[in-house]
This record gives C-alpha cells, structure tokens and sequence, in this order.
C-alpha cells in the first residue's frame, strides 16, 4: 500500500509582519512520529484551525504527491497570505505511520526543511520590490532581511517562463544542486526557463556596509 497525502492546509491570516508561519505536520499523529516531527524542527498541531484551507484537488487526496508538487504548493503559500503550511498525513493500517513510507515521508520532509530554512525571511523580512523584470503569468514575492534581498520565483501556469538572465548572475539560487540557477534551470533562449510549477528561491548579494 502507498500512503496518501491527504491534504495541504493552509490558513489565512494578514501578511502584515511579523508573520508568523509555522511548518510542519497536522492531524492526529502516532506518538512515534509526532516525537519524528519535534525532533525534526517541525510545527506539530493535534487539530488544524478551522479556518484552514484545503488547497488540494480532489484527485489529489487520492494519490501520493510527489516533492515538486508539494514544493510548489508551499511556495504558494509563503508567496501569499497563508498563516503557514501543514501537512496531513494519510490514514494508514493500524501500527503503520508516514515513516513507514520512506520515499513519501522524505518528500514532505525535503519541503518542510525548506520552508523552515525560510521562515526567518517570510517571517521578519521587510516587503521589497522584486529586483528584476518579472514575465507575465509569473509570480513574484521578494522580502529584504540582513542586508539581502530574498526573492521567490513560481510558474503557477502549463509552460515555461524565462527568469531573468542578469537576474540569475547576482543571486544566488537556495535548495538547488547548483549555487548558479542557470546551470541548474532547463535553458531558454538567450537565459534559463522555470519550468510549469517550478519554484526558485534566489538570494541576493549583500549590499555594501550591510550586516547581518
């Protein structure tokens, strides 16, 4: 049997900082793996708030979700009003939890230990104008926090969208094999195309005389 992911919740809230986001596992959890999660880092709620909003397709809670689709998902989040992102894990046979599932388990750890790495910049960063020309259909959020700009690139849509090539030169790219997003992005004309539901956390230089 392969576990489910069951839902993403999301709950609204201003995005007025400080903003709190916590991230982590929700639902009712087997004291084995709520010990996982705390030893993790991770948020641990017993009951999601009930102003919490399924963010997921119907299909979607009926099959498990691979960590690029749980990525964009959170992105999503953190880009917009969310109070922070939880994920249910799925009802499973008796004895058996999410940690029983390696792959799936690690997936959603992979997103959450991202999100964590994060929260310091979604939560006290400053709103900051996104640096660089932004293509239509593209969503952008920037935050300025310890003397850099932080910036959150999503292609929500069905095709690629070419990210900035200057852009991609002073940054440097978060949670990607390579510092350098252009050898890591598939390339596009004369630049570096986000895939369709592609994430990209780029980290600006510091600016001069800033500290952290």
């Amino acid at each position: 049997m392969r576990p489910l992911l069951a839902a993403l919740l999301l709950a609204a809230c201003s995005a007025e900082p400080p903003r709190p986001f916590p991230a982590g596992v929700a639902g009712p959890l087997s004291p084995r793996l709520r010990a996982e999660v705390l030893r993790l880092g991770f948020d641990s709620a017993e009951i999601v708030p009930p102003s919490a909003a399924v963010e997921l397709a119907g299909d979607e809670r009926d099959r498990t979700l691979p960590a690029r689709r749980l990525r964009f998902l959170a992105a999503r989040a953190a880009h917009g009003d969310a109070a922070g992102v939880f994920f249910v894990p799925p009802r499973l046979p008796a004895g058996l939890d999410w940690r029983d599932y390696p792959e799936e388990w690690q997936a959603a750890v992979r997103v959450l230990g991202e999100i964590r790495a994060m929260k310091p910049v979604i939560e006290r960063g400053r709103p900051a104008a996104v640096p660089f020309p932004v293509p239509e259909g593209m969503r952008a959020r920037a935050w300025s926090r310890g003397g850099r700009t932080y910036v959150l690139l999503i292609n929500p849509g069905a095709v690629a969208l070419p990210v900035d090539g200057a852009a991609l030169a002073r940054s440097r790219a978060l949670f990607r094999p390579r510092a350098d997003a252009r050898e890591t992005l598939p390339p596009c004309g004369a630049s570096a195309c986000l895939p369709p539901e592609g994430v990209l956390w780029l980290e600006g230089r510091l600016l001069p005389g800033a500290g952290r």
